[in-house]
Parts: structure tokens; C-alpha cells; sequence
């Protein structure tokens, strides 16, 4: 499971699927304890389902990732420099993850250590990329082209699938690339038009939208981003 953390958040809850991975979030203790009843009652109907069906038989492992669940996990002190906090948690688990995510901002230029760290252990590496001081306006007209550019070609000589995770949680009033899904569209259409002109095929993209729309009005609403 991917768990992404924020400040003054503490239970997780399901967030949404992106490619097999499971991506959790915290949410709100208010948030999360409306949503037990609906977890305990899913709970209960697999079981009842599981009760009536035949034997699971799993099928093997395919080659493409997007066929397959897959199991990930965040650690707060991050992949940067060695994979040890990620390893002990595998430890902890009983095997390794499939996936393994962090976080960047746009003010740090693309770094090949962890992406191939990841992918040497068979990990697939999983960024989540935030602008913090670069607006989307700003982005969907051109002006961090270069920057993009320099990802762009660092992502297409990573020897593997590299999930980027681009203006995460957009529909969050707590995120500076929330509350204008016109130009967050533009933007992400630029970033992956520059990312498909360097030739870098293996990324795959992740959409990751917050549980629920905040502020929850019409302008907000998630379908529009």
C-alpha cells in the first residue's frame, strides 16, 4: 500500500487504485470514523461472497504491472539515499513491495539514485511531484519547460517503469495547485507532450485526487480537473 502523509492527519483511509497499486491517504479522524461502517460492510459481504464461491486459484505474476495487484508502501524517511527503512518494513511484512513511493517538490532536479535503486531490486519507484512555488498557469504557458525537459530525459534512461505522480491531491484546498482546473489541465497536458517528445516511454502517469473535493463546490468538483 502507498501511504501518503500529511500534517495534522493521522488514519488512513482507501485514496483509489492507479495501475494495481492501492494508494491510501490520511484523512480527518471525522472523515475517517464515517467511513467504517462502509469498510466493516464490504468486509462481510466478501466474506459472504467468498463463502459461496469456489476455491481462489491465483493466476502467476504477468509481465505488465497494470494486469496484476500490486502492494507498495511509503516510509517517511524516504528513499533518497539508501533503501534500509524500506527493506525493515519488507522485513516487518514478510516480502518485498512492489511498489515503493516518496515525495519531490519542482525546486530538485531529477534524481536517478532512488528511480534505480528501485528498479535494481525489482521495486517500481513511484514519485509523487509537487510545485510547490511553480504555478500551473505558469506551467501550461512554457515557462518551466526546461525543467520539465531535464525530468523528461532522466525519467527515459531509468531501466524500468517509473510512476510519476504529478500535482497530487489537486482538488485539496491545501495543495497551491488547487482551485483552477483549466490551467491544471493545460499544465499536465504540457508535461506529458514534453515527456512523450523526449522519448520517455516507460513513465507511467498517476492521477491522485483527494477522497473528497475541499472546498466541496461546483467550481472544485473533481471531474473537472
Amino acid at each position: 500500500m502507498v501511504r501518503v502523509r500529511r500534517e495534522g492527519f493521522r488514519q488512513p483511509v482507501h485514496h483509489g487504485r492507479h495501475e494495481g497499486i492501492t494508494v491510501l491517504r490520511t484523512q480527518p479522524r471525522h472523515v475517517a470514523s464515517r467511513r467504517v461502517h462502509w469498510s466493516v460492510s464490504g468486509l462481510v459481504m466478501l466474506l459472504l461472497v467468498a463463502g459461496c464461491a469456489d476455491p481462489i486459484e491465483f493466476e502467476p505474476l504477468t509481465a505488465d504491472p497494470a494486469d496484476t495487484p500490486m502492494m507498495g508502501a511509503y516510509v517517511p524517511s524516504g528513499v533518497w539515499n539508501d533503501l534500509g527503512a524500506l527493506r525493515a518494513l519488507e522485513a516487518d511484512v514478510g516480502r518485498p513491495f512492489d511498489v515503493a513511493h516518496w515525495f519531490t517538490s519542482w525546486d530538485h532536479a531529477y534524481d536517478p539514485v532512488p528511480v534505480n535503486d528501485l528498479l535494481d531490486g525489482g521495486r517500481i519507484p513511484l514519485v509523487s511531484w509537487q510545485p510547490h512555488h511553480q504555478g500551473v498557469a505558469a506551467i501550461a504557458a512554457g515557462e518551466h519547460d526546461a525543467y520539465v525537459r531535464e525530468w523528461a530525459r532522466g525519467v527515459a534512461t531509468a531501466p524500468g517503469l517509473v510512476y510519476v505522480r504529478p500535482f497530487p491531491e489537486m482538488n485539496g484546498d491545501w495543495v497551491p495547485w488547487n482551485g483552477d482546473p483549466t490551467a491544471f489541465r493545460a499544465a499536465w497536458r504540457r508535461v506529458a507532450e514534453i515527456f512523450a517528445h523526449e522519448g520517455a516511454d516507460n513513465v507511467r502517469w498517476v492521477f491522485g485526487p483527494n477522497v473528497t473535493d475541499e472546498p466541496r463546490t461546483e467550481a472544485n468538483r473533481l471531474e473537472h480537473y
